[in-house]
């Protein structure tokens, strides 16, 4: 797994020796590509980070800070080693949280993001997390949610406010970006 554009173009990123299932080259070129390859000095937050490889990539393209959590402590090691191998302690943090506990935690400290990222386990129900975001100030004005799934699973419920802008699917993966155009959080 490697960074694929941007300042750190060519990167080797370590990945956790559990069971994650990294995000493919190609489905991370297709969604960069749709966001227009530019995240410049966007906030990222990605819940179920694993190697960290998509907050990283953003960083990569210019975004100004990132938050990753993952809740295998496998994860947070190999997101930390790659966070060091990259020197970009300043623009990120590592949070080691169930998912709607991570939110809870971001959500009392009132930051927000433009961008947020689900790559949860293919099995993992994560409607919870969503109405957790949605009901935040994780959320603001423009803020997309990207869910990356199995291609073919159901798609999940986000509130009025939010418009689905894309759907691709990629080998056996797909995901939908949906944006907030409801009022800010």
């Amino acid at each position: 797994m490697r960074i694929i554009a941007g300042r750190y173009r060519g990167t080797r990123l370590i990945t956790p020796r559990s069971n994650t299932r990294p995000t493919s080259d190609r489905l991370k070129e297709s969604l960069f590509n749709t966001l227009q390859q530019s995240c410049t000095q966007q906030k990222w937050l990605d819940l179920f980070a694993g190697s960290g490889a998509i907050a990283l990539e953003a960083l990569s393209r210019g975004a100004s800070y990132v938050v990753m959590n993952d809740q295998s402590i496998d994860a947070i090691s190999a997101i930390k080693t790659n966070v060091k191998k990259m020197n970009v302690d300043d623009q990120s943090m590592v949070i080691n949280l169930e998912a709607k506990q991570a939110c809870k935690l971001l959500n009392q400290q009132k930051y927000s993001f433009d961008v947020i990222f689900l790559d949860p386990p293919y099995d993992l129900n994560i409607q919870e997390v969503l109405n957790e975001i949605e009901t935040s100030y994780l959320v603001k004005q423009k803020t997309k949610i990207i869910i990356e799934q199995a291609k073919g699973d159901q798609e999940y419920v986000l509130s009025d406010g939010f418009v689905k802008i894309k759907e691709r699917v990629i080998g056996q993966s797909m995901y939908r970006i949906y944006e907030n155009q409801g009022e800010n959080s």
